[in-house]
């Protein structure tokens, strides 16, 4: 069948699942993020943590991985969490870019008529 350890147990060596590992049920989903109450924090307060810290705000530090160990179904939460939120920075991104591409195309517009408003009055 299978080996079951107390818990706490440790397994040495290289260690194969075949069928799913799982946790118990309990996990939080990170589909929170998309509730409209969420405050994102926006990329420049990001920046200004990474810089500080060498992580990302909710990752534990490699110095703390390295002694506490990863609790992988936690870190595979949290990662989730990451990937949401950079999700929804692109998606806010690309909104702006759209609307960026609106104001030069009427800027472009304006202009053109400008210019041609300026070359019939020399024609006179």
């Amino acid at each position: 069948m299978g080996v079951v350890l107390a818990s706490g147990g440790t397994i040495t060596g290289d260690l194969r699942i075949t069928g799913k590992l799982t946790t118990p049920p309990g996990a939080t989903p990170a589909d929170y993020v998309f509730e409209p109450d969420y405050k994102l924090a926006p990329l420049s307060e990001v920046e200004a943590f990474t810089k500080a810290n060498k992580h990302l705000p909710e990752v534990p530090s490699a110095k703390e991985m390295t002694e506490n160990g990863v609790d992988m179904a936690a870190m595979n939460m949290v990662l989730l969490k990451k990937v949401e939120e950079l999700t929804l920075h692109a998606i806010a991104l690309q909104k702006d870019v759209e609307a960026q591409k609106t104001a030069l195309a009427d800027q472009q517009k304006v202009m053109a008529d400008m210019k041609a408003a300026l070359e019939a009055m020399r024609g006179r």
